[in-house]
């Protein structure tokens, strides 16, 4: 199973196929998870038509969480599949990071079926699943604030930074078509027309969060 820097790590819907799912014989009894295992069965054999096949048909079935579509797009784009025009960016995820002090940080991951993920610096956890749309109203202030800036970036490329500079924070959007993102001192993006919008939102949201109570 994954560590709690898996966990983090995984909330940016790009962990490799040797990694996802993670191993357990509960998960490859049940979907989506079992068709991942045997998509990632399918590469491994060197059968890649076939793992394209079943991710292809992950992104097309209704009533999945918004990181399994995540998920399976980052598979097809590695595979050199990239997504429609007409949904290459949707905003189906928001990740906020911002360093504490001395490495530390806090992370707030919001999707677009309203689950939520706030770790704390000093080490503690919100897990927010969406049991009552509760914070549903947070997390739509995050997304359309999040909106402006998708629509006026571009996905980046190469490998995503893990390192976070002292006083920075960085923003992930998560779309179909892979990570938009940009980074910079905490208190410059907060002035900033595109970004601070985007950090008033997501203090409100973990707020909420921290508010509603919900447990790891």
């Amino acid at each position: 199973m994954w560590t709690e820097l898996d966990l983090r790590e995984s909330l940016f819907c790009d962990v490799s196929v040797e990694s996802f799912p993670p191993a357990s014989d509960a998960l490859e009894l049940t979907e989506p998870w079992a068709s991942f295992v045997h998509a990632k069965n399918a590469l491994q054999s060197g059968e890649a038509g076939g793992a394209v096949s079943i991710w292809r048909r992950l992104t097309n079935t209704p009533g999945l969480e918004s990181r399994h579509y995540l998920q399976a797009w980052y598979f097809l784009r590695q595979q050199g599949i990239q997504p429609p025009e007409d949904i290459a960016r949707t905003l189906l995820g928001v990740v906020i990071e911002v360093e504490m002090g001395n490495g530390a940080v806090d992370l707030l991951a919001a999707y677009a079926d309203h689950s939520a993920r706030y770790y704390n610096y000093r080490g503690t956890g919100i897990v927010w699943d969406h049991p009552t749309n509760a914070a549903d109203g947070y997390v739509d202030a995050l997304f359309n604030a999040s909106l402006r800036v998708v629509e006026k970036t571009a996905p980046r490329e190469g490998a995503r930074p893990t390192e976070l500079s002292a006083g920075f924070a960085r923003m992930s959007f998560l779309t179909p078509a892979g990570i938009h993102s940009g980074h910079g001192p905490m208190r410059e993006m907060a002035k900033d027309g595109l970004a601070g919008p985007v950090l008033d939102a997501s203090t409100a949201l973990m707020k909420k969060l921290m508010q509603l109570g919900a447990k790891p």
